[in-house]
């Protein structure tokens, strides 16, 4: 392989250019096929999943404690226009 077409990567033996186009990478670990582009966008998914949850719960607590102040300050004000009257 000559420098002028693939020009890049230099090696003990050769000169290599790695590919610029876009590549789907597939691993072999442990003997199980892993495609790392699924797994990212199922990570993504997850992660989607979880940012979703987190916000939801978030809103619900929020939700709660603004029903719990508007309670108090409910019994607050009755408590004290009951303890005014003669």
């Amino acid at each position: 392989m000559g420098k002028g077409k693939y020009g890049g990567l230099s090696t003990a033996q050769q000169t290599m250019r790695p590919s610029v186009a876009p590549v789907e990478m597939t691993c072999f670990l442990g003997g199980w096929k892993e495609d790392t582009q699924r797994q990212r966008q199922q990570q993504r998914q997850r992660q989607l999943q979880l940012q979703l949850q987190l916000q939801l719960q978030l809103q619900l607590q929020l939700q709660l404690q603004l029903q719990l102040q508007l309670q108090l300050q409910i019994r607050g004000s009755f408590d004290c226009v009951t303890h005014k009257m003669p």
